[in-house]
């Protein structure tokens, strides 16, 4: 199961996707814009809205 983190792009966000990979915990990120640092990070779904 993975963990699904809004507003990646973010400074909470961020930092809460941050944690949860230093758990080895998998995460899942949705954002409005693939296209921002640091999304190569992680795996992210883009929202549209």
């Amino acid at each position: 199961m993975k963990a699904l983190v809004t507003g990646f792009t973010g400074k909470v966000g961020y930092e809460v996707a941050k944690n949860l990979k230093e758990k080895n915990i998998p995460i899942l990120c949705a954002v409005r814009n693939v296209e921002k640092p640091n999304i190569h990070l992680v795996t992210c779904m883009s929202l549209s809205l």
